[in-house]
């Protein structure tokens, strides 16, 4: 699959959301340890 916006291996800037238990989890968390994949979802309702 092609990186069609030139967005992998990109840092982002720091950011907190909450998680599926509404658990604030930060991306700086995984900083180094980890690759994530983000994917937001504009309203699953």
């Amino acid at each position: 699959m092609k990186d069609k916006f030139n967005m992998v291996g990109t840092e982002i800037q720091s950011f907190s959301l909450n998680n599926m238990l509404g658990e604030s989890k930060n991306i700086e968390e995984y900083k180094g340890q980890k690759n994530v994949v983000l994917i937001l979802l504009r309203d699953i309702n």
